[in-house]
């Protein structure tokens, strides 16, 4: 089981249940004879801006609500 290059989270399939990145996808943590390309490094970086909106976006609607964001930063708890 290997981290998510871009939520983190472990996980031993190549799609990330969590946010979805395909890790055959990242050549910078898995190499390959190929240098990685603009585009590769695009995919990467664009995969985690999505994230860290995604993730920004549901602490707002919790700071507006009365929920807490939760440790792990894929569920709610009430409180």
């Amino acid at each position: 089981m290997k981290p998510c290059s871009v939520c983190g989270k472990t996980t031993a399939n190549h799609i990330c249940p969590t946010c979805g990145f395909d890790a055959t996808r990242d050549y910078f943590r898995y190499p390959t004879l190929n240098r990685p390309s603009p585009e590769d490094w695009a995919y990467l970086n664009e995969a985690r801006r999505k994230w860290q909106e995604k993730q920004s976006q549901a602490r707002k609607a919790a700071s507006s609500s009365n929920l807490k964001f939760g440790k792990d930063m894929n569920f709610w708890n009430k409180g």
